[in-house]
């Protein structure tokens, strides 16, 4: 098992280091390109977070902790007994929320949450309990990250709020669709720069106060796509009560560490185990 040494997106983004937006998406881009690996190979992460994502001294991206990944072909992802479920709050996709089939959709919307952090410099839904953010993941909309902080272009809107539609099938498809958009975007903002009104990531709906309209983040059309698998577990959303504490297991929004379990292009336990991206992460500050 590769032993890596370096910075977890959660300590950048707790430190006055934050990346900017370019850098954003190239690490992104990075998180997407192990991602796409391992759904190739039937494996969907289930816990895509800042923490999970190391930045090494070389300025290489890799995706740690596949504690509790599970294949995308055979036996169902469950609850324990305890009501515990797998995955963090603030990244949880709507689907698992809810009980419903988690297939590598799951694992994008997950990412979308990322990059909205990496660029808003907050998550998507904060609450004052893990359950709370559950029930925002479910049933809210979040505001456009450019309507969150000013040092963020509008074009990027569509691109993250597709990101994190709520039916997966309105989502992008696969992990090398996404991050076919995000190296568009990318090279944009290099070529044409932000708030220019000459190029977007698509149509952001309008926001209304946190409620989706018309059941999706975006108007976008869903690319057919065959299905790899799918896994499932049960809800972890009772009735609504406010007295509610939050969800049994959790115990924080944003706990652990990265770990030290890459996964790379030669799989599991190698020498080069980390999931690396094409372009490398110089993070320099940026201010809040």
């Amino acid at each position: 098992m590769e032993l890596v040494e370096g910075r977890t997106i959660r300590d950048l983004l707790l430190s006055a280091e934050a990346p900017g937006p370019e850098q954003a998406l190239i690490i992104v881009s990075g998180v997407l390109e192990a991602l796409a690996y391992s759904h190739q190979h039937g494996i969907v992460h289930r816990d895509i977070k800042p923490a999970n994502v190391i930045i090494t001294h070389s300025g290489a991206v890799k995706v740690m902790d596949f504690g509790i990944a599970r294949a995308l072909h055979g036996a169902q992802s469950t609850m324990t007994q305890t009501g515990m479920v797998m995955g963090t709050p603030q990244y949880l996709s709507p689907e698992q929320a809810l009980g419903k089939a988690v297939d590598h959709r799951s694992d994008l919307y997950a990412t979308g949450c990322l990059l909205y952090e990496l660029l808003a410099l907050r998550p998507p839904f904060t609450g004052e309990t893990p359950l709370s953010v559950v029930y925002q993941h479910v049933q809210d909309a979040p505001v456009p990250p450019s309507d969150v902080t000013g040092s963020v272009p509008p074009e990027l809107d569509g691109l993250v709020m597709r990101s994190l539609a709520k039916d997966p099938d309105d989502r992008f498809q696969s992990a090398e669709e996404m991050r076919g958009l995000i190296q568009y975007a990318l090279s944009m903002l290099q070529q044409q720069g932000g708030y220019t009104n000459t190029w977007n990531t698509g149509p952001v709906e309008t926001y209304d106060g946190g409620h989706t309209q018309g059941g999706g983040m975006a108007a976008t059309t869903a690319m057919g796509h065959p299905m790899h698998g799918e896994t499932a577990q049960g809800p972890i959303l009772p009735p609504r009560n406010p007295d509610d504490g939050g969800v049994g297991g959790y115990g924080g929004y944003d706990s652990g560490t990265g770990g030290t379990g890459g996964y790379g292009q030669d799989g599991y336990g190698s020498q080069n185990g980390g999931a690396a991206a094409g372009p490398r992460c110089g993070c320099s500050p940026r201010s809040r």
